[in-house]
């Protein structure tokens, strides 16, 4: 008989983004432009999954949602994968660069408005 497999315990030395030798997850996180690696013990549950708990500011914090999974590699020039030089691919979530306003199409066209005129009598002539 088939025996049930038990469900793996979501904690850091289970999970294959541990890295033992320096103790530190290797999920990198972007903040103001350095990388940084979460410094992490094996019976850790994960820090990305859970709410997080700062004990300085008292408050609890949910990243899953700040979560976005980006992906690079390097292509050659016949467009295969390689660790040499080559074209770097990203592939990356809608909006994880922030609105892309060079490439949106604006839902309704802007209405030019004139400037009001200088008086109510006056028309709206260029100035000289």
């Amino acid at each position: 008989m088939w025996k049930k497999k038990k469900p793996i315990e979501r904690i850091c030395g289970n999970c294959k983004l541990f890295q033992p030798n320096n103790r530190q997850c290797s999920v990198v996180i972007l903040h103001q432009g350095t990388r940084l690696h979460i410094p992490v013990d094996p019976e850790d549950a994960c820090f990305f999954e859970d709410p997080h708990f700062d004990p300085i500011t008292n408050d609890v914090t949910d990243f899953v949602d700040e979560i976005k999974e980006v992906k690079f590699w390097v292509e050659d020039e016949t467009g295969q994968k390689t660790d040499k030089n080559g074209t770097v691919k990203i592939e990356y979530p809608e909006g994880f660069f922030g609105k892309d306003e060079l490439f949106a199409v604006p839902d309704e066209p802007e209405e030019i408005v004139p400037p009001p005129p200088k008086s109510l009598t006056e028309p709206n002539l260029p100035e000289e």
